[in-house]
């Protein structure tokens, strides 16, 4: 079962979403909408818990983000996880365990497809 709230950054040396700032993204929180596929959903963007403004990649500079995504009907919704968390999933907080990994990999690697963590043949 994974955590009620999980949170991710990217753990490379210089961060994709933005060079200068850390970049945390909410990736499930219990007080956030889950999406589901019945959703129409068409108007997303990104909000910075952390300065209480809309968030744009490259940042503000004004220090540390805390992302959440925001949906034009929903309000804050929970983003799940994303292709690019699985490639570095030492930037899930907290931490995962194998099992936890496995089930947020369920939905985005179908029967055949192996998640970049499982060994070969486990």
């Amino acid at each position: 079962m994974l955590p009620p709230k999980l949170l991710w950054r990217d753990p490379r040396p210089i961060p994709r979403d933005d060079p200068r700032d850390i970049v945390v993204r909410v990736v499930l929180d219990p007080d956030y909408y889950e999406p589901s596929a019945a959703d129409n959903c068409t108007s997303f963007g990104y909000v910075c818990l952390s300065h209480d403004r809309s968030y744009s990649w490259g940042g503000c500079g004004e220090g540390p983000h805390l992302l959440a995504l925001d949906c034009s009907e929903h309000g804050y919704e929970n983003l799940g996880p994303q292709p690019i968390m699985h490639l570095f999933p030492d930037g899930f907080m907290p931490p995962l365990t194998r099992d936890q990994l496995t089930e947020v990999g369920l939905d985005l690697y179908p029967e055949g497809y192996e998640p970049p963590w499982r060994a070969p043949g486990t």
